[in-house]
């Protein structure tokens, strides 16, 4: 007997929602799906103009299930201003896996915080591919290709992550001249030395730490940063554009 179906609402059980053998549409699915829940996606074209919000998720291809990178080629969203939009009430183990976002003006814009964009593909598009607004969390394992301007994009605050020994983002795109705050977090299990010459800071992060660095307004330019304990591969930059 399979229980994975829609679940109920409330009743605390974390649930699997399909689409399209449940939904035709994934906006279906996820005004459905409850806290935790996961919206699976068969391979297909799906429309965008998607929003999460009020909720923690996993929206996720059969790539979660198979292993099959054909499956994340295979299952793409498409059209729209904004492919998919992270509200910043949802929730913050909300995570994107294993799809593709094909066109459209921005892909992703993220307004949340610690989402987990895993294994994505991105391709076209008129503007950003993956932006955040004010927002962080963790990009891994993505792919991008033909942006119409920045592959990742962050705005007002940013969250780079510390994680085997790199940074991700290892490119942070601000806006010149204005102020904005790193959040940088340790996930690996020994410290480590945020360094940057060219904005003279130094930062100690003690394993599983975050810290936060105010920074004045940037002329624009590239600006350099590392891990000083781990100078071979932790490196990243920031540029102000």
């Amino acid at each position: 007997m399979s229980l994975a179906g829609l679940g109920c609402a409330g009743n605390g059980w974390a649930a699997t929602v399909r689409v399209p053998s449940q939904f035709a549409g994934i906006q279906a699915a996820i005004n459905v799906a409850q806290n935790s829940d996961t919206v699976l996606i068969s391979r297909g074209t799906y429309a965008g103009n998607l929003v999460i919000s009020g909720k923690s998720l996993t929206l996720a291809s059969l790539y979660i299930v198979t292993g099959d990178t054909n499956d994340i080629a295979l299952t793409t969203i498409s059209g729209g201003s904004t492919i998919l939009t992270i509200d910043a009430s949802a929730g913050p183990s909300t995570t994107i896996r294993g799809l593709t976002f094909l066109d459209g003006g921005y892909q992703i814009e993220n307004y949340a915080r610690r989402v987990n964009i895993l294994d994505v593909h991105f391709i076209g598009g008129g503007t950003d591919q993956m932006s955040f607004e004010g927002a962080g969390g963790v990009v891994r394992g993505c792919r991008f290709e033909g942006a119409g301007d920045d592959a990742i994009d962050v705005d007002n605050a940013s969250d780079p992550v510390i994680e085997n020994n790199r940074f991700q983002p290892e490119e942070i795109r601000v806006k010149a001249n204005s102020p904005f705050v790193l959040v940088i977090t340790n996930k690996d299990k020994a410290p480590e030395e945020f360094e940057s010459h060219d904005l003279r800071i130094e930062k100690v992060i003690p394993a599983g730490k975050t810290i936060r660095v105010k920074v004045n307004g940037l002329k624009p330019g590239t600006y350099g940063f590392e891990g000083e304990y781990h100078a071979k591969t932790a490196k990243g930059r920031i540029v102000a554009e």
